[in-house]
């Protein structure tokens, strides 16, 4: 095991940290890296693939105190090497609870000459309640401060220190998880987390994060990592999931999930319990002929009655108001509307199941923030999920997630993705074309298993269902006998006849008929805004379902008329993919079916490029074109 002082970089701290580290416990040697060494790294930055800026050394100390209480202090240095970077960069924003939390701030601007221009804190620290929050009284200790850099210059270092300090905690444990990598690239970063050894605090390294450096001091267990020369990472990449993909590492000092979910349970409990309030405003809806008009009536009316208010702030999620306080007022957070659904449901004889679901579980008890609520019922012939915070109800089970139990308290479930077996969404096209360019045509949307269009199905009318999928067309078809013919979570069917006018898209003699739906488009697979443009990719992909689309085209044209073009018969494949289309018919007909096989729901970096290639094929529009001489 390495000592301390092979992991710490010895110089000196500005006045304001020294103060800070010490009152907050860490030990004395945590000092600040070597200044030149850092600023001498501008130029090795300088030579990185184009970014808009570089980190040069990030410095995150968690000094755990009591009770849950945690000291968090930053020190950043970031080279700008753009103009945007000035415009991101410039004038950071540190957020901090007010009613719980204190702010401390130190920050420069180094110049390339060689000048330290400091920032005034009387002009240059803004205090603010962010947008919206100051409408929210009961909101408005959370703050926002505004710190501007003076002397910001092409090649400049920002150096930005910070403390945020508690006074109190919100539960009597601390943990969380710190990214090591980013969208920026990371010249150096180290990460310490210390606690009293009576707090058995628990630490894990995860996705190719360094093991920790432990060591004690002061009756403190310390842990430390570092991490050098990472990569920028493109995280907006549609698809993509950089908090399961980038390395990172947990802390958590609560002892099980039992014991944290009974405490949610305990708090959540309490606020949802004072109730009174609603009982008169949701009379109304008990006379109702059946529990789904009185669950719809119910989540309608709150999500009416009250609108959200929410911040990037752990207190958003697990701190609650009770639920007569969340009607009376108006507003509420994640937290508040959880609760105040909860206890509506509960007044009309509903037995709601409340979860925080994540994408992404702490492998350590604890929650990273970025969890959200679902509220389950099953009863009365019902099996619905409810998001409380967007009003939305969903008739399919969730998938590939894991479910934390706050009511009752369970031990987070981690919930298999659907197999990709029976994961097909068919389309099936028929149209008769007339001389005069009218037509008359048919549709049918078949869908099964997680791509099942069920949630669609129970929330709209057959006419505006088909209405979402015919408005794809060629032309806008007056729609006949809309239909739901089958209506399962496992299957739904809906079918429609259809009346087109004379299609107006020609060219010249030409009459010209795109295939419509193409599989980015169709939704249920591939995620929404996924960019096919790019040959590489920086994480993987991972879709929204596995599975099979199919497309199946009849096109019956007047003899007379002459193919000058038709689609093009494809059949190619890569890791994950396959598209086969194939194209046949005779005179006055043709047939055009295309089926694109999805076998994984993962596609890694390194497949990227042949596996979009595959995609970009079945979507190509010049091979989706038929083009008819009408003679």
């Amino acid at each position: 095991m390495k000592s301390a002082k092979s992991i710490l970089i010895p110089s000196l701290l500005p006045a304001i940290l020294v103060i800070t580290l010490c009152a907050a416990a860490l030990p004395p040697s945590l000092i600040q890296p070597d200044l030149p060494a850092i600023l001498k790294d501008r130029s090795r930055a300088a030579q990185l693939p184009p970014t808009d800026s570089a980190i040069l050394h990030h410095l995150i100390s968690i000094a755990i105190l009591d009770s849950g209480r945690a000291d968090r202090t930053e020190h950043l240095y970031r080279y700008l090497r753009s103009d945007n970077a000035w415009d991101d960069y410039g004038d950071p924003h540190l957020s901090y609870d007010e009613a719980r939390q204190s702010l401390q701030v130190y920050a420069l601007t180094h110049t390339l000459d060689g000048r330290a221009v400091q920032t005034d804190p009387k002009n240059g620290h803004n205090p603010m309640v962010p947008f919206g929050l100051d409408l929210a009284p009961d909101f408005s200790h959370y703050r926002q401060t505004v710190v501007t850099h003076l002397g910001i210059e092409p090649d400049a270092v920002t150096d930005l220190a910070w403390i945020i300090r508690e006074q109190k905690s919100l539960y009597p444990w601390a943990w969380g998880e710190i990214t090591l990598g980013g969208h920026e690239p990371i010249l150096d970063k180290l990460v310490l987390v210390g606690a009293p050894s009576s707090q058995n605090l628990k630490v894990v390294s995860l996705e190719a994060a360094p093991e920790a450096e432990h060591w004690v001091e002061n009756h403190r267990d310390i842990y430390g990592w570092r991490i050098k020369d990472q990569p920028a990472r493109n995280l907006s990449e549609a698809g993509s999931k950089p908090s399961q993909e980038l390395p990172r590492i947990a802390y958590s000092t609560c002892p099980d999930w039992n014991t944290l979910t009974r405490a949610i349970n305990q708090r959540f409990t309490a606020a949802v319990e004072q109730q009174e309030g609603l009982k008169a405003e949701l009379a109304k809806f008990e006379s109702l002929p059946n529990a789904q008009q009185r669950l719809d009536s119910t989540v309608s009316f709150l999500k009416d009655r009250i609108v959200r208010v929410s911040w990037d702030e752990l207190g958003m999620l697990i701190n609650f108001r009770t639920a007569e306080k969340t009607f009376a007022s108006g507003y509420g957070s994640p937290a508040d509307l959880a609760v105040l659904t909860t206890a509506a449901l509960k007044v009309l004889g509903f037995q709601p199941e409340v979860y925080l679901s994540a994408q992404n579980l702490m492998p350590l008890p604890g929650l990273t923030g970025k969890e959200g609520y679902l509220i389950s019922i099953c009863q009365d012939g019902l099996e619905a999920q409810i998001d409380p915070v967007s009003g939305q109800i969903h008739w399919h089970a969730p998938q590939d997630v894991a479910l934390i139990g706050i009511y009752p308290a369970k031990e987070p479930q981690i919930l298999p993705p659907a197999p990709a077996v029976g994961n097909t969404l068919e389309l099936s096209f028929g149209f008769t074309m007339e001389a005069d360019r009218t037509a008359e045509g048919w549709f049918t949307l078949d869908s099964h298993g997680a791509v099942s269009l069920y949630d669609e199905a129970r929330s709209s009318d057959s006419e505006e269902l088909i209405k979402k999928w015919t408005g794809k067309l060629f032309a806008s078809p007056e729609i006949k006998e809309a239909r739901v013919t089958e209506l399962s979570p496992d299957r739904v069917v809906i079918q429609a006849n259809l009346q087109f006018p004379a299609t107006k898209d020609t060219l010249g003699e030409f009459l010209r008929l795109a295939m419509p739906w193409d599989v980015i488009n169709a939704g249920g697979f591939a995620p929404h805004g996924l960019v096919l443009n790019y040959n590489t990719r920086d994480l993987p992909l991972f879709l929204d379902h596995a599975g099979a689309y199919k497309m199946n085209l009849l096109v019956n044209y007047p003899e007379s008329w002459t193919p000058a073009a038709i689609p093009t018969a494809r059949e190619i494949k890569a890791e994950g993919i396959a598209l086969r289309r194939t194209v046949t018919g005779e005179k006055g007909v043709l047939r055009i079916q295309e089926t694109v096989n999805f076998t994984s729901e993962q596609v890694s970096p390194q497949n990227w490029d042949a596996w979009r290639k595959v995609l970009l094929a079945a979507c190509k529009a010049s091979e989706r074109t038929l083009l008819l001489k009408a003679e």
